[in-house]
């Protein structure tokens, strides 16, 4: 455990308490609308996010012990998302709140727990392209980044509608350049 860990753990638990935030004052008409900018409603979407601590942070802790990555493609990232929204369509406020606070408190612990070692440790993540990032990168732009891409389209009443939702991209822009450090 280092005191450099405490900042993203804080940083995650921000995050992780907004959306959980969210859904707990969300109406039930709410939870059922398709959101803009997602091809699945807004309970989806939450549970999409809850259901993904444990697959984004798994990587951060295989990189972070030098253990090999699982080779992951845009197209198998979408295709899981996907399958997610087909399984998980008639998903409750309730399990996606379980689930949650469950895993949420898993992630920021176990980010809290991280060496200044494990976050400086280097590799390569092909779905982030050929440059080397480190752990510490990982865990600010995917674990904690992928809660604050949706949250917006789940808080927003603006962002909701009943139409066809607009398709995604191939991959979040606000990512950035910055790599490695």
């Amino acid at each position: 455990m280092s005191e450099r860990a405490q900042a993203p753990a804080d940083k995650f638990e921000d995050a992780h308490n907004e959306i959980v935030t969210t859904v707990e004052e969300m109406s039930e008409d709410r939870w059922k609308a398709m959101c803009a900018g997602e091809e699945r409603t807004v309970g989806v979407v939450a549970h999409h996010v809850a259901s993904s601590y444990a697959s984004t942070f798994g990587i951060a802790q295989l990189a972070a012990s030098g253990q090999p990555l699982p080779t992951v493609s845009w197209d198998m990232i979408h295709d899981m998302n996907a399958k997610h929204a087909s399984e998980n369509s008639t998903c409750t406020k309730a399990e996606t709140l379980a689930l949650m606070r469950g895993e949420g408190e898993r992630v920021r612990s176990g980010i809290a727990e991280l060496s200044d070692g494990q976050l400086d440790q280097k590799f390569v993540l092909p779905a982030f392209g050929p440059d080397e990032i480190t752990v510490e990168f990982l865990i600010n732009m995917l674990v904690i980044g992928h809660v604050g891409m949706h949250v917006p389209s789940i808080q927003a009443p603006a962002a909701c509608v009943r139409s066809a939702p607009v398709p995604r991209p191939a991959a979040p822009s606000q990512w950035g350049s910055q790599r490695s450090t």
